[in-house]
């Protein structure tokens, strides 16, 4: 039997405010998850992505249902996985498993590749205003090449 545990990943990222829920948006090979900044790294949006993706689901658990998970999560925080009976049957494809809590919902990445911030921005804006301004940037600089 595995011991399923959840430590903080070697990756740092702005820390996670706690009222906004994340806005996501993937395409079958990467995940985005856009979030707000908590005040104490001075506020404002943050996005990371994910790649190769193996499967992605955003759980109905909020910060007062996180002991349900399987193992202790840290709340409103970065949380990787290890031991989950998921990982043991790809263990020679180097997959990983997050869980990533918000206030009233929590996502849980399995992904192949690498993960890593892709913009934080300062404003007043939240997370879904923020990733539809990424996206269309990312949209129009692909049509403009």
């Amino acid at each position: 039997m595995r011991i399923v545990t959840a430590s903080q990943p070697v990756e740092r990222f702005p820390t996670i405010g706690t009222v906004e829920n994340p806005a996501i948006f993937g395409d079958g090979e990467s995940l985005l998850v856009c979030y707000a900044i908590a005040e104490v790294d001075h506020g404002g949006t943050a996005t990371i992505e994910f790649q190769d993706i193996v499967s992605f689901s955003c759980l109905p658990l909020n910060v007062d249902g996180l002991h349900t998970y399987n193992t202790e999560l840290s709340y409103w925080d970065f949380n990787e996985v290890s031991g989950d009976p998921r990982l043991a049957t790809s263990s020679i494809l180097s997959r990983r498993l997050w869980v990533i809590s918000f206030n009233d919902v929590t996502l849980e990445i399995l992904f192949g590749g690498m993960v890593g911030l892709v913009e934080v921005q300062r404003t007043t804006d939240r997370p879904e205003a923020a990733l539809r301004r990424l996206l269309s940037q990312i949209t129009s600089t692909r049509t403009t090449n």
